[in-house]
């Protein structure tokens, strides 16, 4: 009950930091609970070991002694892991010091599944640990290892290796031995071709090879035939994909990022679900009825989507920051399709049924464009957000408001603005978010907004507003933010206070 004369107190010892904890407890009864919790606790030997940033050269002695029968997860990233210990003089007074727990003597945890020795420093692949053959899972990222040694070979059930941040310029050929290899991640390495090695592991379902210096993919990459994802993003690749790209029926995500590929045709990959393409150059995109879901091509050169035929599993299509000047009318033909980002491109119109024909659309953003005028025909739209600020408006559709009855979140800041359009009944509205700066609204044409219950946020800053009636507030009772600077105001309403 007492520990260094403190009553009711708990000293807790962690033999892997060499810290201890003094924890004083105010009764008796709080004193037994916690004792029994942390004699139980300290009585267990986990199964996971996490010596992260320990500044070790080799596992503590009495950890390794003790628990190398029962560890299944050894985390050793962030270390300074030393193959094995420095020689010893015979006759030395350190001779018959203990010295265990390098990486030589890993093999010794009998019952290890994962392993990882990321940013230790290694300049040599140790080889050590290639007679861990229980090794499911293996981390050897953010080293300087040159080459990966052929013993790899030994480790038979190696589902997942992690490589990637080395010196790596070529992989042995056993790796393709490996046939239970699910994920291999190589990224960040000095590959200046794709390791032909590769095309004989036909395991593998996950391959990340980013950031190297590949500037032609294999014609017959397709012998990776259960590849799912292929990540090659921030390679030199140029041209167009090989055609072979539609016998892979298994790839559903690609990501081709930082490429200098010239065209994409959603034909040559029939069964991608996610394309990601950023900052590529990438001028036209095909889309075309396959399995994708997904297209995420921000911040590149694109000038123009067509369709051949419609995409029917389209869900998700952000295009912004390119150099559209239009959205294909075809679009609203997509049944699945849900979300639309076409923002920071040269658009001057939408497609004409944007707001009748697009049932499953619920988030629109076309901002940062050069739009002078939403379509007039609202129709049955399930809209939620919509986001047309940083444009050209001057005027918006009587019926905007009228028609977008699930729309939430309305972003009309920076266009030119001088009023708003009528709702038939307030009590109908949706809206939480409101978002009308940067335009010319006066007070007449912001009177409607009183009627707005719904609101969350409001923002009317820098408006030429003057005066505000003092019920405008009243039946706004969930309003959270209000931003009324920038305008002419003499004085804010008097039910302001009331509610900030």
């Amino acid at each position: 009950g007492a520990s260094d004369g403190v009553q009711n107190a708990v000293r807790i010892y962690s033999e892997v930091q060499k810290v201890s904890v003094l924890i004083a407890f105010n009764s008796w009864t709080q004193y037994t609970t916690w004792f029994r919790k942390a004699s139980t606790m300290t009585s267990r030997k986990s199964d996971e070991l996490n010596l992260t940033s320990c500044c070790l050269e080799n596992v503590p002695d009495h950890v390794f002694i003790h628990w190398y029968k029962h560890i299944h997860t050894l985390n050793l990233g962030r270390n300074f892991m030393r193959k094995q210990a420095d020689p010893v003089p015979y006759g030395s007074s350190r001779e018959m010091e203990l010295t265990v727990g390098f990486i030589c003597d890993l093999p010794k945890f009998s019952h290890l599944r994962n392993l990882t020795l990321s940013d230790n420093e290694l300049a040599v692949f140790p080889t050590h640990i290639c007679n861990i053959t229980t090794l499911k899972s293996l981390n050897l990222s953010q080293n300087f290892l040159t080459e990966v040694s052929g013993e790899i070979g030994n480790l038979k059930r190696l589902e997942n290796l992690s490589l990637h941040s080395n010196e790596l310029t070529d992989l042995p050929r056993q790796i393709s031995l490996l046939h239970r290899l699910v994920i291999l991640t190589v990224s960040f390495n000095c590959f200046s071709s794709f390791p032909d090695v590769l095309l004989r592991s036909h395991s593998i379902k996950s391959l990340v090879i980013s950031g190297n210096k590949i500037s032609k993919l294999p014609e017959d990459l397709n012998k990776m035939f259960k590849l799912e994802k292929l990540d090659v993003r921030l390679n030199p690749i140029s041209g167009f994909l090989p055609a072979y790209f539609n016998l892979m029926t298994n790839l559903n995500q690609l990501d081709i990022t930082h490429t200098e590929l010239d065209k994409f045709d959603t034909n040559n990959t029939p069964s991608l679900q996610l394309l990601v393409c950023n900052s590529t150059t990438v001028r036209a995109l095909a889309l075309n009825d396959t399995d994708l879901s997904e297209v995420i091509m921000s911040s590149g050169s694109l000038q123009t989507i067509t369709m051949e035929t419609l995409s029917k599993n389209l869900v998700t299509l952000d295009v912004s920051r390119n150099a559209l000047k239009e959205l294909p009318e075809d679009l609203c033909d997509l049944p699945a399709l849900k979300e639309i980002n076409a923002s920071r491109n040269f658009l001057t119109h939408l497609p004409a049924r944007v707001f009748w024909h697009m049932r499953s659309l619920v988030k629109l953003n076309v901002s940062a464009n050069q739009i002078k005028e939403l379509p007039d025909r609202i129709d049955r739209c399930l809209l939620e957000q919509l986001d047309a600020s940083q444009n050209r408006l001057t005027t918006l559709p009587m019926t905007l408001l009228l028609r977008l009855t699930s729309l939430q979140e309305l972003n009309l800041s920076c266009n030119q603005l001088t009023e708003l359009p009528l709702t038939s009944d307030p009590q109908d509205m949706s809206i939480l978010h409101l978002f009308l700066s940067n335009n010319r609204l006066t007070e007449s044409a912001v009177a409607t907004i009183a009627g707005y219950h719904t609101l969350v946020m409001l923002d009317l800053s820098h408006n030429v507003i003057t005066n505000m009636a003092d019920h405008f507030f009243a039946k706004m009772r969930d309003l959270e933010f209000v931003n009324l600077s920038g305008n002419f105001l003499t004085h804010l309403p008097s039910r302001v206070s009331t509610y900030y």
